[in-house]
């Protein structure tokens, strides 16, 4: 008995590691405004995603400000952080969206 406990254990932590979000997770996130700013550091889109805000300068045509330009708006992205130096940013970082869906 006690060696199926163990077990049930063992599958159930399995499952929770398996199912866990890693890298390729969409989040929740919500487009504030496109910055039209030219500068060296500024532009792109704001985006605020779990409770920070980075901006974007690459992003998919699907939330581009000719496709989408009515701000805030929520979406689910799929992103990376840029480096750190890559730029500047007055927010909490740059990113890239790799992906968006509505």
């Amino acid at each position: 008995m006690p060696i199926q406990k163990g077990l049930l254990f063992v599958l159930f932590c399995l499952s929770i590691a398996v199912s866990a979000c890693h890298k390729d997770c969409f989040y929740n996130a919500r487009v504030i405004k496109f910055d039209t700013n030219k500068c060296a550091c500024c532009g792109g889109l704001v985006i605020e995603v779990d409770g920070k805000t980075y901006q974007a300068i690459k992003y998919p045509e699907s939330i581009s400000p000719e496709v989408r330009n009515e701000y805030p708006y929520g979406v689910n992205i799929k992103y990376t952080l840029r480096e750190a130096g890559d730029g500047c940013s007055i927010t909490d970082g740059l990113i890239n969206i790799r992906s968006a869906s509505f």
